[in-house]
C-alpha cells in the first residue's frame, strides 16, 4: 500500500501569481543596454562590481546635494563651503559604514570640489525651485513594473503648481559624454522615460 492509498487527498494547484518582475530604469534597463554580460553577472548572478570609485562618487554627490536642498528649504540660504564640508563628512561616514569608500583622498577632494561648484553655479537658481528630491516614479505595465528615482523635481517659478511645467534633474557624477557616445543617448532616453 502506498502513501497516496493511505491518505487519499488532493492538493489544489497554487494559483497563478499576480506578481510581476520589477525593473529599475538605471540599474536594470540602462545597465543591460550598456553590456548584457555585465548586467547578467552583477544583476542576476550576484557578483559585486569593483567600481568603488563610481559608487562613492555617485552616492556622495547625490546625498550631499540632497542635504543642500534641505538646508535651503529650512533656512532660505545656500549652504556655505563649511556647511558642505560638514555634510560631506556626515555622508562619507555613513557610506563608510556601508563599505563604500573613496579609493584616495584626491578622489574625495574632487567630489567635494564638484559639490562646491554646483552649489555656487546651480544652487542659487535651482534650490528655490526644488519641489521634491529622490522622487520615486513607477509605471505599472502588463507583465512588469518599471521604477526609477528622479534626483530633483523643480517647479517653474511662473507656474509652480503645474506639473507639466516641472523640470526633472538627474545628477550624473561624470563628465558630459561626447555627442556620439552611446551613454549620452542612454541619458537622454532615461530622461524621456521619466
Amino acid at each position: 500500500m502506498t502513501f497516496a492509498d493511505q491518505f487519499p487527498f488532493k492538493v489544489a494547484a497554487a494559483p497563478a501569481s499576480a506578481s510581476r518582475q520589477r525593473f529599475s530604469l538605471t540599474s536594470d534597463i540602462l545597465s543591460y543596454r550598456r553590456c548584457e554580460k555585465q548586467y547578467g553577472a552583477f544583476g542576476r548572478d550576484g557578483f559585486v562590481p569593483a567600481r568603488a570609485n563610481q559608487q562613492f562618487f555617485g552616492h556622495i554627490i547625490h546625498q550631499v546635494l540632497d542635504l543642500c536642498h534641505r538646508h535651503f528649504a529650512q533656512t532660505g540660504t545656500l549652504p556655505s563651503q563649511a556647511g558642505i564640508d560638514q555634510y560631506f563628512i556626515e555622508v562619507q561616514s555613513a557610506l563608510r559604514s556601508h563599505g563604500i569608500r573613496a579609493v584616495s583622498s584626491a578622489m574625495a577632494d574632487t567630489a567635494r570640489d564638484v559639490l562646491y561648484r554646483f552649489n555656487a553655479l546651480e544652487g542659487p537658481a535651482l534650490y528655490p525651485r526644488v519641489r521634491d528630491t529622490e522622487f520615486r516614479l513607477e509605471t505599472d505595465r502588463d507583465s512588469y513594473v518599471l521604477r526609477g528615482v528622479v534626483d530633483v523635481l523643480a517647479v517653474d517659478p511662473n507656474d509652480p503648481d503645474n506639473p507639466a511645467e516641472m523640470e526633472i534633474w538627474d545628477y550624473k557624477g561624470s563628465k558630459r559624454p561626447a555627442q556620439t557616445d552611446p551613454r549620452l543617448r542612454d541619458y537622454e532616453w532615461q530622461m524621456m522615460v521619466y
